[in-house]
């Protein structure tokens, strides 16, 4: 099946929640904050490539979804950031988003289409040990969601002898 021009929903993932913690030792009363950050989740990049032809993959797959980062945890260990997912276009796609439109007319050229804008943060960057009553650490923020087309500036015309005077008509009109 031949596509050429398809609308897409990218959303990037979202970051890792921060972990919330305090160290405790034995003769340390009041050992002081040690979270650590969520991860940051991973964005949605088109990238052009010569060996695709058509918009086929994403006819199957219209819902692209990145993964989502790692959460924080105690003793300052912070959470794993999630790989960006990859789609693979035919060069000469040309994205459009609400806010401005890219050709992706080179191989191996790239469109970030969607993007997590930060990961959550720990306790341990805004309390001190005299302040450990403060328990909440900064949530993250939510990824934008937009809607994509992709299209294609050529067709492909079938060798076949069915619907050869349609097909003549056609070429016709574009000369």
């Amino acid at each position: 099946m031949f596509v050429d021009r398809i609308k897409v929903f990218a959303q990037a993932g979202s970051g890792g929640r921060g972990c919330v913690s305090f160290r405790r030792e034995k003769f340390v009363p009041k050992g002081g904050p040690d979270g650590g950050d969520g991860g940051r989740g991973g964005d949605v990049i088109l990238r052009a490539d010569r060996h695709i032809d058509n918009l086929s993959n994403l006819f199957y797959e219209p819902m692209i979804k990145a993964k989502n980062g790692g959460h924080g945890m105690g003793k300052k260990m912070h959470g794993r950031s999630a790989l960006p997912k990859i789609v693979k276009v035919p060069v000469g796609a040309i994205v459009w988003k609400a806010e401005d439109t890219k050709d992706l007319t080179t191989g191996q050229s790239n469109q970030v289409i969607a993007s997590e804008t930060e990961a959550s943060r720990d306790a341990a960057l805004k309390i001190s040990p005299r302040d450990s009553s403060t328990s909440l650490g900064r949530t993250s923020v939510k990824s934008r969601e937009p809607v994509v087309d992709l299209t294609r500036d050529a067709g492909i015309c079938a060798l076949s002898r069915r619907g050869r005077g349609q097909r003549q008509c056609a070429l016709q009109k574009l000369a």
